[in-house]
């Protein structure tokens, strides 16, 4: 039979009489219950283990763990943690963005390949790397980040800002943006409309917003 691990996703096929028993996933090593049958809606089998939140913060822990080991291991944690960067609990982006920004040798590297590889690809997927960038840099000051301090630390030419959400008003830090985005009115909004937009996943809301630049500002709001 054919079924998926309910953490990281990978396809796993087993034999039929494995039915019922406990083993580990080959990616990620987290602990699945072989399906009863090969239905679909048996393909995320394991879901109850592991899945309420003090279990998740220990997968995570163990995955912070394995993150200082290297080859297919260590890039499997890494990427379930940063998975759980785009997660709809805070407290599971927290945490993984505190595992990320431990200075884990070769974590800082895949993160900017992550942005660099992504930024015009997939917007969403680099605003979650740089943002981890970002707040490294930034700490919890919401002054921005120029490019001469990036190209020094990530070889990377891009600012960072700090910028409200749109939908609750909490300001977020470390927003990735291009070189000259502090010297220029900027401001959230919910839709992407503008020239340039840079999609933020909310620290508090869980809500996307966009900051956006080279726009008519609506009254009442400024950069």
């Amino acid at each position: 039979m054919k079924f998926s691990c309910f953490a990281c996703g990978q396809h796993i096929e087993i034999d039929d009489q494995a039915s019922g028993m406990v083993v580990n996933c080959p990616t990620c090593n987290s602990q699945l219950t072989v399906p009863s049958g090969s239905s679909a809606d048996q393909s995320r089998a394991g879901s109850s283990i592991g899945s309420s939140k003090p279990e998740k913060l220990q997968r995570m822990k163990m995955d912070g763990e394995t993150l200082w080991l290297r080859g297919a291991k260590a890039q499997a944690a890494f990427e379930l943690l940063f998975a759980d960067l785009e997660s709809d609990d805070p407290d599971i982006r927290t945490h993984a963005y505190r595992l990320l920004i431990d200075d884990v040798p070769d974590v800082l590297g895949k993160l900017i390949d992550v942005y660099r590889d992504s930024v015009h690809m997939d917007p969403k997927r680099s605003s979650i790397a740089g943002r981890v960038l970002g707040r490294k840099l930034a700490g919890e000051e919401q002054e921005p980040i120029f490019p001469d301090t990036s190209r020094l630390m990530y070889g990377l030419d891009v600012s960072f800002i700090a910028c409200a959400c749109a939908h609750c008003g909490v300001v977020n830090l470390g927003i990735p943006a291009r070189p000259n985005g502090p010297m220029e009115a900027y401001f959230g909004q919910a839709e992407s409309t503008g020239r340039y937009a840079v999609p933020v996943l909310c620290d508090r809301c869980s809500e996307w917003f966009y900051v956006v630049w080279e726009v008519r500002l609506p009254p009442g709001r400024d950069g």
